[in-house]
């Protein structure tokens, strides 16, 4: 079994080869021919299953997920946070700076295939795609995901493409750019030394945090009838599951600090 060391060099290097890979991708022929060769045949896919892709992209699925497991590793909340902030902020900064149209805009939304609203601004990177290499550099730091599950999340971003929203060169340096910001949430993160108190509720405190965010943005974000019930019901169903468990190590942790004391 690969000790983190050796999974941070490589997802390292593989960051580094995205991003360098993705300068070459915005040359404007190889751009285009590669979003047609992949968007082109995703309109043969059932329209739910796009949106399913497209929704466990979002920034607040992810917040959502590292909630539910920051019930069991607290230690993946802090090191979130700080990938939250600065992703958000470098995301935005990036968008604002290169000004790139999206697929819609510049070959017309009429000769392309579009699966959701038609977005005309802000291509470049990809903000679900940051988001979603972020959450599997988490994923394989916290509960040593399976190698099945990382090919979910090359899907997902792989989705950003097919649904019409993104250029491949957006979601390739996206990608790079999410992974090298968890590396370095999780090298900070893993550093910071809190006190006994603070670390006893400051997970807690960005736990629900966490939730409320999702609920939020989720619950705006997502206006079509069908798409909203469906991120609904899986907060539900995660927060379900999240309470539940929070509720047995409250008390196993609140029963333990009486019996110390």
């Amino acid at each position: 079994m690969l000790v983190w060391s050796n999974i941070e060099n490589r997802v390292f290097t593989i960051a580094i080869a995205a991003i360098v890979l993705g300068q070459l991708l915005r040359i404007d022929w190889i751009n285009t021919w590669l979003f047609y060769l992949i968007n082109t045949p995703a309109s043969l896919l059932p329209s739910a299953l796009l949106d399913v892709l497209t929704l466990l992209g979002d920034s607040a699925t992810h917040v959502l997920f590292i909630a539910w497991i920051g019930v069991y590793k607290p230690k993946i909340l802090l090191p979130a946070l700080i990938f939250a902030i600065v992703s958000l902020l470098l995301t935005d900064l990036l968008k604002s700076w290169f000004d790139v149209a999206r697929p819609a805009f510049a070959l017309g939304s009429n000769n392309i295939f579009i699966n959701g609203p038609t977005l005309l601004a802000g291509a470049f990177p990809s903000g679900h795609s940051i988001s979603t290499a972020g959450m599997a550099v988490f994923l394989l730091r916290y509960v040593q995901a399976s190698r099945a599950l990382l090919a979910v999340a090359g899907v997902v971003i792989v989705s950003r493409v097919m649904v019409g929203a993104h250029w491949p060169a957006d979601v390739v340096v996206g990608a790079g750019i999410g992974a090298l910001v968890a590396l370095l949430a999780i090298r900070l993160g893993e550093q910071i030394k809190l006190t006994k108190q603070v670390s006893y509720w400051l997970p807690l405190a960005i736990h629900w945090l966490f939730i409320g965010c999702s609920f939020l943005i989720l619950g705006v974000s997502h206006a079509e009838v069908d798409t909203w019930l469906a991120t609904n019901l899986l907060i539900l169903m995660l927060i379900s599951w999240g309470l539940r468990s929070f509720g047995i190590d409250w008390r196993l942790t609140m029963s333990a600090a009486k019996r110390s004391s």
